[in-house]
């Protein structure tokens, strides 16, 4: 708001200073413009508007001047709608004045009409001598603001031209402008670029890593999220995200460490998730020391989780004796019933595992396999 309005009041003085020597004024433009402009230095705004837009409407061939200081009274007294219009029909009445057609873009943009705003930003840029990148960055804003984002595009590679210098705030919106139309190379690029002049502006490492995750980049994203959790404390869920993130690029290590720096309490849940990470790395021994004791485990999952461990290491007995305790617990009792089953299916118990299986037979998740054992069973003792 303050921008727009030094912009406009820049153009006012502008303005009136030439019709003071204008010589293609007429003596009723100048009589006009001069009590004109008296009523706008007393503050009397709307009286200005009114004595201009009569001037104007009697008048056929009014001159720049005229719509130039009209517009500025429409905006000083609020009416922005009226000196859009005012700006936008005297531009359009003299295409090559550029103060008209930068009135006219700041107008529109000051009432919310951003795609109009940023054509006429370009095309002042386009009439103002000497060249001014400013009023590109303005027309990529307003195209951005419209969710024109092709069109910011356009204009964002002219303001960013190979090998040349560009404020941070260019930079900034060309990040967002190229993002939003999916560029993903020249995006990250530019981001990269804004991160070596500024290396601790976590906001940024952050984008980078959301970039890199909408392109499923996994490993890039990885890296920059631990950069920015050098920067910025994560919060716990921010960690299980890196985490899972080094899970799913078979990183199960990175992923078990991170999830240990973040768990304080190491609920069950936690010890269960870390030590799948420890599985999938091929560390059974610390899956297993960190599925011990089974402190407040009420529902058995870290002791069926360290059953499986060892029955997967062919460690039967062992693996046996846990699924044993299992079986009492009503949330995993038939799971462990089954892998109860399966521990004395390798030792040969065919007995102990007919129990077992016996005992689920009816069970909706587990009865089908284990009718299946009990026949294969049948079979073996006949």
């Amino acid at each position: 708001m303050k921008s727009t309005r030094i912009i406009l009041l820049l153009l006012l003085v502008s303005c009136f200073s030439s019709l003071c020597l204008a010589q293609e004024l007429s003596p009723a433009d100048r009589t006009e413009l001069s009590a004109a402009q008296r009523l706008i230095d007393d503050k009397q705004y709307a009286e200005a508007v009114k004595r201009l837009q009569k001037h104007l409407e009697a008048t056929k061939d009014a001159p720049t001047s005229v719509f130039a200081l009209l517009g500025n009274a429409a905006y000083l007294a609020g009416n922005k709608h009226l000196a859009m219009q005012v700006f936008t029909k005297g531009h359009k009445r003299f295409p090559q004045d550029a103060d008209l057609c930068l009135n006219a873009a700041v107008a529109a943009f000051s009432c919310a009409q951003y795609a109009a705003a940023g054509k006429l930003f370009e095309q002042a840029c386009a009439l103002r001598k000497p060249f001014d990148p400013e009023l590109l960055f303005k027309s990529a804003t307003a195209y951005y603001q419209a969710e024109k984002y092709q069109a910011a595009a356009n204009v964002v590679s002219r303001l960013l031209p190979a090998r040349k210098v560009e404020k941070e705030n260019w930079l900034r919106l060309a990040i967002h402008v190229y993002r939003k139309n999916k560029n993903w190379k020249r995006a990250s690029g530019l981001i990269l670029r804004f991160l070596s002049r500024n290396p601790n502006d976590d906001a940024y490492w952050g984008l980078l890593a959301k970039l890199y995750l909408e392109q499923r980049n996994y490993t890039d994203a990885a890296a920059a999220l631990e950069i920015l959790y050098r920067l910025k404390k994560p919060t716990p869920k921010e960690k299980q995200q890196l985490a899972r993130i080094y899970g799913f690029i078979k990183a199960p290590l990175l992923a078990a460490a991170t999830l240990e720096q973040t768990s304080n309490s190491q609920s069950p849940a936690d010890r269960i998730e870390i030590a799948g990470f420890y599985v999938s790395a091929g560390r059974n021994a610390k899956a297993l020391n960190l599925l011990k004791p089974p402190q407040k485990d009420r529902t058995g999952a870290l002791m069926l989780l360290r059953g499986k461990i060892l029955f997967s290491a062919r460690h039967f007995e062992d693996a046996e004796t846990v699924f044993r305790d299992c079986t009492q617990l009503p949330a995993i009792g038939p799971q462990a019933c089954y892998y109860q089953g399966l521990c004395a299916w390798e030792r040969k118990d065919w007995g102990l595992a007919k129990q077992a299986f016996s005992r689920i037979i009816s069970d909706k998740n587990y009865g089908n396999l284990a009718a299946n054992g009990l026949a294969i069973l049948q079979h073996i003792r006949e």
